[in-house]
């Protein structure tokens, strides 16, 4: 090659070496700003979805912790012998430091050996409305074990 073709010619305000090659280096500012733009708006989109995906997790947090305590509630009530269901009723507040709340009791005679119970649960969080669980428990017959039939 000799040192004309070497030289850089300039057609059309393109700088190119003698084999068709750019001889520009580095990138343009519009490149740049166009570049700086497309990250912006995908990390809009990501940041978007992250903050969707932590709301839907916390939500899913407070049902799971609202589900537990309302089976508990029935549980405890279900396990108590018949004739101690009164001395359940009433209202008492919990304050766990994962999910503060007021559960109350209500025991009403449906027949005479049928109680109806009532748990009802009221988030401390006004956002979420109470649940109620209403379930039926009688007395237990009477047997005598040495009564075989």
């Amino acid at each position: 090659m000799n040192a004309a073709t070497r030289r850089a010619v300039r057609y059309d305000g393109v700088c190119r070496t003698g084999a068709g090659m750019s001889a520009r280096r580095g990138v343009s500012m519009i490149e740049v700003v166009v570049a700086m733009t497309l990250f912006a708006l995908v990390m809009t989109g990501v940041a978007a979805m992250t903050t969707h995906v932590a709301r839907s997790a916390q939500f899913s947090s407070i049902a799971t912790q609202r589900s537990a305590a309302l089976a508990l509630g029935v549980n405890q009530l279900e396990a108590l012998p018949y004739d101690s269901l009164h001395g359940r009723q009433g209202c008492k507040n919990v304050s766990s430091a994962s999910f503060p709340r007021r559960e109350c009791v209500t025991v009403t005679n449906v027949a005479p050996r049928v109680k109806e119970v009532q748990f009802t649960l009221t988030p401390a969080n006004t956002a979420l409305r109470p649940d109620t669980v209403t379930f039926q428990r009688g007395a237990p017959t009477p047997r005598n074990p040495l009564n075989l039939p």
